[in-house]
């Protein structure tokens, strides 16, 4: 069951960064004509950590709707995998959109257990619960070890300026892209 979530996750991840790395023209217009008003994909470097995105959203005033790609291993002996469990279970932020929190299992290339679940609605209150569940579960971000371009998050900005905060934050170093929530059209043969 974990490796559907895990997979589950992946792919959603995936499904957030899938429009385009590059949805923007050399000039600076949107390559896509439609996209959702108010929202703006990042996807963070594999080094950068949760608290880091936090920092950088709340300076700008901005909310975080979804982060996907998060991977994190317990200092926690493995046979505390069940109150691990049990910590994640009861995150109303990971058990959000069709997902429930507690993905994590013991890896047996390593014995340790390992944590991959997605956030919604990190509000300010939910980031600081998380940054303290991940001390307590003494999680540590694995730094892209299984995926280096997994990592996405959601960001809400104000509407009417996503194309200007897609191309500011394309600029900062903490981030491997920025782009726009673009819609796409499946075309069935």
């Amino acid at each position: 069951m974990f490796r559907f979530r895990f997979f589950a996750a992946l792919l959603g991840g995936l499904a957030l960064a899938a429009c385009s790395k590059d949805n923007a023209s050399p000039d600076g217009t949107p390559r896509c004509s439609r996209y959702v008003a108010g929202d703006v994909a990042i996807g963070p470097q594999a080094a950068t950590e949760a608290a880091q995105v936090f920092q950088l959203a709340n300076s700008q005033g901005f909310s975080i709707s979804k982060m996907h790609g998060f991977t994190y291993v317990s200092g926690l002996p493995a046979d505390s995998l069940a109150y691990v469990k049990r910590v994640l279970l009861n995150k109303p932020y990971l058990n959000a959109q069709g997902f429930t929190g507690g993905n994590a299992s013991v890896y047996a290339g390593d014995r340790k257990i390992h944590v991959v679940d997605s956030q919604f609605d990190m509000t300010p209150a939910n980031q600081a619960d998380w940054l303290q569940t991940l001390q307590t579960l003494q999680l540590t971000d694995e730094a892209g070890a299984r995926c280096q371009s997994c990592k996405s998050v959601m960001l809400k900005v104000p509407t009417g300026s996503e194309q200007h905060w897609v191309t500011e934050l394309a600029k900062n170093p903490l981030l491997r892209w920025a782009e726009l929530n673009c819609y796409s059209q499946i075309v069935l043969h």
